[in-house]
C-alpha cells in the first residue's frame, strides 16, 4: 500500500472524522517510530563507498566500515577517547579506527583521504507523503495501520480501546521480528566480547 491507500484504510477503521493530514501523522508515527525505530531492520540497510570524510545519507547507525584499499575492517571509537591519546587527530597513515562528526560524517584515524572505504549502515526512512510507499515488506503494511489506531485511541483518551489496539499491534510486531530478524536456523546466537582497542 502507498501512503494514500494507508490513509484511506485507516480512516475506514472508524476514524473518518479525522483529516487526512492528522491520519497521515498517526501513520507516520507508527511507521517511523514504532516500527522502523524498533529494530535494525534489513530493509533499512544501505551501503556507500568513498574516501573519508564521508557523509552518510539518511544515516541512523553504522554496522561496519571496511578499508577496501588495505582489505581490513576498521574499529569504531568515540572521538573523545581518541583525543585523550591523540589530541589533534592530525596523525596521518593507514587508518585503524573510524568515528563520527556532525552526526553523519564518517572520519578515520589515522587521517587518510586516499584509501577507499565501504560503509554498511542503517538509514532513517523518509516520512510517508503523497503516494510514497513504506520500505517494509508489503505483507506488513497493515501493521502501520494497527500502530496508528493504537495512537489515535490513546489521543482520544479511550484507554481501554488503546490498550487493546496496542496489544494487537505488539503481537503482530513480534511476528514481524520473528519473520525478518531470524534468517539463520542452523546454529546458536553469536556472542562478541568487546575490548578496548587502545588499551585504556
Amino acid at each position: 500500500m502507498n501512503s494514500e491507500e494507508l490513509v484511506t484504510e485507516f480512516l475506514g477503521r472508524g476514524f473518518d472524522y479525522l483529516s487526512n493530514t492528522k491520519a497521515l501523522g498517526y501513520l507516520n508515527d507508527s511507521y517511523l517510530v514504532d516500527i522502523c525505530g524498533d529494530q535494525d531492520w534489513s530493509f533499512l540497510e544501505d551501503t556507500i563507498t568513498g574516501v573519508a570524510p564521508l557523509t552518510l545519507p539518511e544515516f541512523e547507525t553504522v554496522e561496519y566500515v571496511i578499508d577496501t584499499t588495505e582489505e581490513r575492517k576498521l574499529l569504531p571509537l568515540d572521538r573523545r577517547l581518541l583525543t585523550d591519546k591523540y589530541p589533534t587527530l592530525a596523525e596521518t597513515g593507514t587508518p585503524s579506527f573510524y568515528y563520527l562528526t556532525e552526526g553523519d560524517v564518517l572520519n578515520v584515524f589515522p587521517t587518510n583521504t586516499i584509501d577507499s572505504l565501504l560503509v554498511r549502515y542503517w538509514k532513517t526512512p523518509a516520512a510517508l507523503t503523497g503516494s510514497s510507499t513504506p520500505l517494509l515488506p508489503e505483507r506488513f503494511h497493515s501493521l502501520i495501520i494497527d500502530g496508528a489506531i493504537a495512537r489515535a485511541y490513546e489521543d482520544s483518551d479511550d484507554y481501554e480501546l488503546a490498550e487493546n489496539a496496542e496489544t494487537k499491534f505488539q503481537r503482530r510486531l513480534q511476528k514481524m521480528r520473528e519473520a525478518l530478524l531470524g534468517p539463520y536456523r542452523d546454529g546458536p546466537d553469536v556472542y562478541v566480547a568487546i575490548t578496548d582497542p587502545l588499551g585504556f
